[in-house]
């Protein structure tokens, strides 16, 4: 099946650490470049702002950790990591656009019954009645501008693909919540024993090395 596309006007991340009276959605838009969510024929989920990725999730076993929650034009995303040994939920949330004479609403549909495939979504109606619902619903995804910057050596927030391919290639470090798959031990050791196995492995491990410096070189 080839990539799905679906574009998107607003990507909004939860940052628990901060105070309590501080805005705790850190939001990106599309007013300096494209934003889209993509599904691809390797069951991956992209969020991505032109060449930045915003987020990149491996679908294959996404039961066991993902949940989403819909809402008209909006799709909450809440997934579970391990941080120093305890559970914790990462959420993020984008808002759909309206393009080729469908709604918002019309794409988010559209992606959730792709979705439902890989991991269970909660379909949430807001009545039109109420007034706060709707108000809230819009500004849970205001706030701050998202912080383009790289910090030291520690990938945060959006990245192009030169960046992740130099610093794995710098055994950079990255955000503990990003420090973790979703391969069981027993499936990744079974994945280790066959590539070790193969007598083309060495070369593929080097042609991929050769390819993340020329992704850094042309980025």
């Amino acid at each position: 099946m080839p990539d799905e596309h679906w574009r998107i006007d607003r990507y909004a991340r939860f940052k628990s650490d901060k105070p309590e009276n501080a805005t705790q959605w850190t939001v990106y838009d599309d007013s300096c470049d494209l934003m889209r969510l993509m599904l691809s024929d390797v069951q991956q989920l992209v969020i991505s702002q032109g060449s930045a990725i915003l987020e990149s999730h491996s679908l294959l076993s996404a039961r066991s950790w993902m949940r989403g929650v819909c809402r008209n034009d909006s799709l909450l995303f809440m997934c579970k990591v391990q941080i120093s040994g305890k559970n914790e939920t990462r959420k993020f949330r984008v808002r759909f656009s309206a393009a080729d004479g469908l709604s918002g609403s019309d794409h988010c549909s559209a992606c959730v019954e792709r979705l439902q495939q890989f991991f269970p979504v909660k379909m949430s109606v807001v009545k039109s009645s109420t007034a706060t619902d709707a108000s809230q619903n819009k500004t849970d995804l205001n706030g701050e501008a998202g912080d383009t910057s790289l910090k030291q050596q520690n990938l945060e927030g959006e990245v192009t693909l030169g960046d992740v391919a130099q610093n794995l290639l710098a055994s950079a470090r990255l955000p503990m919540a990003y420090n973790q798959h979703h391969i069981n031990q027993e499936t990744l050791q079974q994945m280790l024993r066959v590539c070790l196995a193969d007598p083309a492995f060495p070369a593929f491990v080097q042609s991929v090395e050769n390819e993340l410096q020329n992704i850094v070189q042309n980025s």
